[in-house]
């Protein structure tokens, strides 16, 4: 499908292809050649949940300028719907679910969880990344678990919901992680899982300068038909598969500036560029209204399941 990547969005050596299945009732994306395993944390050296990634002396003018456009971009957000839309993804469509127990795998620095604590949940949480972990403990006193999911040997049947928020995509195994997740819910529980989304509209439009494809930590890309093959096979019965456009301005906008980088490179932090938010905005108004009628054209893919 794509030939000669580099990783556009931080330091990894390395060019990466990338292939698709034919069969268009599949349609799986994957890295090709697939990287060795034990070498795969090498490209998490500069990652985002490290928190001096990216740290430089622009890094108050950016949080500055995003946070004056969430501010000037958030009446016409409540307006639209995006908002609420945006509300629902941050609490990972869990919103009206009972609270019970949650576990988060590749939880990061755990901002997600602390907001799921706030909302009434138990929280736990799991990652490879040891300085991600220690990062959560430090911003929000949580204390939670450095390793592989499969290793951590948790008890059968002890979590109600679980939540995996583009972490699909970098397994090498996803049914057999999937199959774990399974073993440590509660019969009823429910699984939800997000990832870049193969079948947007972000994806036909900048192909392989779309921000979802990130080689080479994204192993496998999925569309709605290939993710939920993966669930089923892990035992899983698919309660919901569709998209959201509650990121899609962050994706586009991430696409736009690949797409315009001679090097097919952006770096952590891109220089702000306001003709390129403006677009980037706009787009995501545009996929938001675009999903009524066509659910799968968000730039991430949502796959709710039930055990």
């Amino acid at each position: 499908l794509y030939d000669g990547l580099p990783s556009a969005l931080f330091e990894t050596a390395g060019r990466w292809s990338l292939s698709q299945c034919s069969r268009p009732e599949c349609g799986l994306i994957w890295i090709n050649p697939c990287p060795i395993e034990s070498d795969l944390h090498i490209a998490y050296q500069t990652y985002f949940t490290h928190s001096d990634a990216g740290a430089d002396a622009g890094s108050g003018l950016r949080d500055w300028l995003y946070s004056a456009y969430l501010a000037i971009n958030y009446p016409l957000w409540a307006i639209t719907g995006v908002a609420r839309e945006k509300a629902r993804r941050e609490q990972m469509f869990l919103e009206e679910t009972p609270r019970g127990k949650l576990l988060d795998v590749g939880c990061g620095d755990g901002k997600f969880l602390n907001l799921m604590r706030q909302k009434g949940w138990a929280v736990d949480g799991i990652d490879f990344d040891p300085q991600a972990i220690q990062t959560a403990k430090q911003k929000y006193g949580l204390t939670l678990r450095h390793g592989d999911l499969k290793t951590a040997n948790l008890p059968a049947e002890s979590f109600d919901a679980v939540t995996m928020s583009h972490v699909v995509e970098h397994l090498t195994d996803p049914v057999g992680l999937l199959t774990e997740i399974s073993r440590l819910l509660k019969v009823g529980g429910r699984l939800v899982m997000t990832t870049p989304n193969t079948a947007g509209i972000g994806h036909q439009k900048f192909g392989p300068s779309w921000f979802g494809i990130d080689p080479p930590r994204h192993l496998y890309l999925f569309n709605k038909a290939s993710l939920s093959e993966v669930a089923r096979r892990a035992g899983f019965q698919v309660a919901w598969a569709g998209s959201t456009s509650a990121h899609a301005d962050v994706f586009i906008g991430a696409s736009y500036t690949l797409r315009e980088n001679s090097q097919h490179r952006m770096g952590h932090q891109p220089t702000p560029n306001v003709i390129r938010t403006l677009k980037a905005a706009c787009w995501q108004h545009r996929e938001h209204r675009m999903l009524s009628q066509q659910p799968d054209c968000g730039e991430e893919l949502v796959v709710i399941c039930s055990k």
